[in-house]
């Protein structure tokens, strides 16, 4: 099989909410991207938090969501209304929506989580140097905000190829519920993750981690002949290989989950571990 090489959704979430990483934990503001006369893309943050995303060409995606997910739809005229009179407000049309019981709260929440996912993945929208612009908080409901990690990790799910959902599903049969990702392997080019929501594996160490494992198993033809392995400065470790192409990736909590992790590997075939001569760079800086 020939590794995918297209560009990635996920990898252009990664690269974008990567940036956020470097805020305090409280941060309330704009990531803005473009500039300020032709705005291509925009982050809302409160609290850390990650409220919506709007991309170039998507502008008018999350009201078209919201009248589909609504009981029963939102007609046009209605929607057009009540987006007018929330902006006047200033209050957000989904949770106005919840209020009047057009819409569940889960219903909002998946449809928000959808867009702000979509848009994040636009790659085009996102290619300029960001300017970070902090403002007071509006107030969104926490329940309706994400942390990138959620974000990137429903990212991930999406309109994946065949190739990468096979690889998704090796993976996943192999690694359990620690966190994992799978990599274009010529360009650490993120294709899929799998990083629960209280996640200890910041997005910049996912990508770090990317990096290592492209440089670590670059001279593996198709499939690594053993297994690569690398530790982090808080005794995490980072299990990486390469299979059809692409490079994957297992980090463990410790050294015991790493040997457990060791012993599953080995009934799947990996005989041998070795550790890198690479290095690991951690918390490396994300370009734009």
């Amino acid at each position: 099989m020939n590794a995918v090489t297209a560009p990635s959704g996920p990898d252009n979430v990664l690269r974008v909410l990567s940036e956020l990483e470097g805020l305090p934990d409280d941060a309330t503001g704009a990531l803005a991207f473009g500039p300020e006369t032709k705005l291509s893309g925009v982050v809302l943050v409160e609290k850390g938090r990650v409220c919506w995303a709007a991309a170039e060409g998507l502008q008018r995606r999350l009201t078209s969501l919201l009248r589909e997910s609504c009981t029963p739809p939102l007609g046009v005229d209605e929607a057009e209304a009540l987006f007018i009179e929330c902006r006047q407000r200033g209050r957000p049309m989904g949770e106005v929506l919840v209020e009047r019981g057009r819409i569940s709260s889960e219903a909002l929440r998946a449809a928000l989580l959808h867009h702000t996912a979509e848009s994040l993945a636009s790659g085009s929208s996102w290619t300029t140097t960001p300017r970070w612009v902090p403002h007071r908080a509006r107030g969104y409901q926490s329940a309706f905000t994400f942390l990138p990690v959620e974000l990137l990790s429903y990212a991930s799910t999406v309109a994946r190829p065949e190739l990468v959902s096979n690889a998704c599903e090796q993976l996943r049969s192999l690694a359990g519920d620690r966190n994992s990702a799978v990599f274009d392997a010529p360009g650490a080019t993120l294709l899929a993750c799998q990083l629960p929501d209280d996640s200890h594996t910041s997005l910049r160490a996912l990508s770090s981690a990317g990096a290592w494992a492209a440089l670590s198993l670059a001279d593996s033809n198709g499939r690594s002949s053993s297994l690569k392995f690398t530790r982090e400065r808080n005794g995490g470790v980072w299990v990486g290989w390469c299979d059809s192409g692409l490079n994957f990736l297992v980090r463990c909590v410790d050294r015991d989950d790493f040997s457990v992790l060791m012993r599953a590997l080995h009934r799947h075939g990996w005989t041998s571990a070795v550790q890198s001569s690479v290095p690991l760079v951690e918390h490396r800086v994300i370009p734009t």
